[in-house]
C-alpha cells in the first residue's frame, strides 16, 4: 500500500520512498547485525563429523539421510562454505569472512565417511577437510580408509587433508617427548605417502594443553581444532585452539545446525580457570568465570550457561560484567561441556524475524582421571554423548 502511494506522488517524492523500503529490507537489517561488534566481521562456525551412517557407534554417527539434509541446507544461498585453509588465513589477518561462513571437517579416517560421505560433498561442490589418523590408514583399509583413498582425494581442489597424531592418542596424557614422537611420526608418514605434511591439526578426544600447542607451532601448523562449541573470529579465538560444532543423530538436527550455523561470536576475556583441566579435590570450590569486553558492555539481553548434566545456572553478572558460574558441586563426568549465549536482538527487532544467538562454550576435564586408560573406539562413540546440554532443549530457556 506504502508503494501504491508513493506511485502516484511525484517522482522526486517516490524515490525517497523507494530509499525508505530499501533501508528496511531483510538483507540490509542482517548487514547490520552481523557488524554490531568487531570480531563479527572476521568470523566462522567449523562442524565436525565422525561416523556418517555407520550404526555400529550411534553417539557419534548421523544417519545419511540426515547427512544429506545438512548438504541441502549448506547450498542454500544463505551459506559460504569455504576451505578450512583459506576461513584460517581470514581469521589470522582479520580479513572479512562472508555472512555465515562455514568449514566442514570429517574427523577418523572411517572408511564409512569415504563411501558414504565424500562422494556426497564432492557432488555438492562443496569444500572440506578429512583429519586423518596415519596409523589408521597404515592398516591399509577394512576399517578405515588406506592410502590409495587419501591420495586420490587430495587430487581434488575441495578436499584438504589435515593431520592428527600418529596413533590415536590423548596428548594429554602423553609427556613431552612422546607427544613430539606422535606428531613427528605423523608428519613423517604423510610426507611418505603423500609427497606434503598437513597444516591443519585435530586434537584427539578435543583435548589439549598450552605445551602441546606450542609443540604444534613449532612443527609449523597453522592451526588446530578442538571440540568446544562456539563461532571462531579474529581476535577473539586462539588459532591454535578453534571451536567446532559436534554434529550427530542427537545433536544433528537440521533446527540446531541452522540456530549453530547462524551463531555469532561471543568473545571473552579473564576467563577461569585458565586451562581445561580441573582437579577433582576441588572441582565443586573451583569458579568458572569470564568477563564480556567493551564491546559486549551495552548487548541486548544477559548470558545464559548451561552445564552438561545439570542444565541452565544461575550466573552472578556484576555491574562491570563479571560474570560467574557458582561452585558446581556434582562435575561427576571425565568431561563436563559448559555452553553460553547472549541474543544479538533487542525485543523490537524479534517481531520482524528470528532471534540470532551469540555463542561460546568450553570443555572442563576432571584431572584425576586423565591417566585412564580408554579403548579409543568406545571412547569415541561417546564422543556424541559428552555435549549433554541437551541444546535443542535448553534453547526455549534462554534469556527469559
Amino acid at each position: 500500500m506504502i508503494f501504491k502511494d508513493c506511485h502516484i506522488m511525484r517522482n522526486g517524492f517516490l524515490i525517497f520512498c523507494f530509499v525508505v523500503l530499501l533501508a528496511a529490507s531483510p538483507e540490509r537489517a542482517f548487514a547490520e547485525d552481523i557488524h554490531r561488534i568487531p570480531e563479527d566481521r572476521s568470523k566462522a562456525v567449523f562442524f565436525v563429523y565422525y561416523h556418517i551412517g555407520e550404526d555400529q557407534y550411534p553417539g557419534a554417527n548421523i544417519q545419511l539421510e540426515r547427512f544429506r539434509e545438512h548438504i541441502q541446507e549448506m547450498r542454500s544461498k544463505e551459506y559460504n562454505v569455504l576451505p578450512l585453509p583459506q576461513i584460517v588465513a581470514a581469521l589470522k589477518n582479520g580479513t572479512k569472512l562472508p555472512h555465515h561462513t562455514i568449514g566442514i571437517t570429517l574427523e577418523g579416517a572411517y572408511r564409512s565417511t569415504v563411501e558414504n560421505a565424500v562422494p556426497l560433498l564432492l557432488e555438492a561442490g562443496l569444500p572440506f577437510t578429512l583429519f586423518i589418523t596415519p596409523e589408521r590408514v597404515d592398516r591399509a583399509g577394512g576399517f578405515y580408509a588406506d592410502w590409495q583413498d587419501i591420495r586420490r582425494l587430495m587430487r581434488n581442489d575441495q578436499v584438504t587433508i589435515g593431520a592428527m597424531p600418529y596413533t590415536f592418542r590423548n596428548l594429554t596424557r602423553l609427556d613431552e617427548d612422546e607427544t613430539r614422537r606422535q606428531i613427528s611420526r605423523a608428519r613423517a608418514r604423510f610426507r611418505e605417502e603423500t609427497g606434503s605434511i598437513p597444516e591443519l591439526f585435530a586434537f584427539p578426544y578435543g583435548e589439549y594443553t598450552a605445551g602441546v600447542q606450542d609443540i604444534l607451532a613449532e612443527y609449523g601448523f597453522t592451526a588446530a581444532f578442538a571440540q568446544h562449541s562456539g563461532v571462531a573470529a579474529h581476535g577473539a579465538s586462539d588459532l591454535m585452539a578453534l571451536p567446532r560444532f559436534t554434529m550427530t543423530d542427537r545433536y544433528g538436527g537440521l533446527d540446531r545446525f541452522r540456530l549453530t550455523a547462524r551463531s555469532l561470536p561471543f568473545p571473552v576475556t579473564e576467563e577461569i580457570p585458565e586451562t581445561m583441566f580441573r582437579d577433582e579435590d576441588i572441582s565443586a570450590s573451583q569458579l568458572i568465570g569470564f568477563t564480556l569486553p567493551e564491546s559486549l558492555r551495552d548487548a541486548e539481553g544477559t548470558p545464559a550457561c548451561f552445564i552438561s548434566g545439570i542444565g541452565k545456572i544461575d550466573l552472578q553478572i556484576t555491574a562491570d560484567r563479571r560474570v560467574t558460574v557458582p561452585p558446581v558441586e556434582n562435575f561427576t563426568e571425565r568431561r563436563t561441556r559448559m555452553n553460553c549465549t547472549l541474543p544479538v536482538l533487542g525485543a523490537e527487532e524479534t517481531k520482524h524475524r528470528e532471534q540470532l544467538w551469540r555463542w561460546y562454550g568450553r570443555i572442563f576435564v576432571t584431572r584425576s582421571a586423565v591417566d585412564i586408560e580408554e579403548d579409543e573406539e568406545e571412547d569415541a562413540e561417546n564422543i556424541g554423548r559428552s555435549p549433554a546440554t541437551t541444546e535443542e532443549d535448553s534453547l526455549s530457556d534462554f534469556n527469559e
